[in-house]
């Protein structure tokens, strides 16, 4: 991805936090909590990674996630 793209950096923190707001606000079970994280970051979060809410970011796309 371009990161001189205005727009479309624009267009993805609207949209992370749209899919922030759900996650900090809903109840999730691990699975989906990983599937929103993952579409936040763009990448897949594996499921035995342990996130616990309130989460926040921005952007979203620079952050990376894994198996110990």
């Amino acid at each position: 991805m371009d990161a001189n793209n205005k727009d479309l950096i624009t267009q993805l923190i609207a949209q992370n936090q749209r899919l922030l707001q759900n996650l900090n606000t809903q109840r999730h079970c691990s699975c989906e909590v990983c599937q929103l994280v993952s579409e936040i970051i763009g990448r897949e979060v594996p499921a035995s990674t342990e996130i616990r809410v309130s989460f926040y970011s921005d952007y979203g796309r620079n952050i990376k996630l894994g198996e110990q």
